[in-house]
């Protein structure tokens, strides 16, 4: 649980995670602010949904329990 933590507070750097449901399956839907993850060598803005995958991971049990809804009932 402490790791998903630790993930989610990074995600949450950079805009507001809500879980969701998409086709009938679980996710973390973020609403990025106006300055996503970047490059730490050049600086160039990161893929979000790469980097996202990258960064979550297989915690969806513990997002679950962490994040609210998103905003309209999804």
């Amino acid at each position: 649980m402490a790791s998903a933590i630790a993930r989610l507070a990074w995600v949450q750097q950079y805009g507001d995670a809500y879980w969701t449901h998409q086709d009938g399956v679980g996710a973390v839907e973020v609403h990025f602010g106006p300055i996503g993850p970047s490059c730490k060598c050049c600086g160039e803005p990161l893929d979000k949904h790469k980097w996202l995958r990258l960064i979550l991971g297989d915690y969806a049990p513990e997002f679950r329990r962490l994040l609210p809804p998103a905003p309209g009932g999804n």
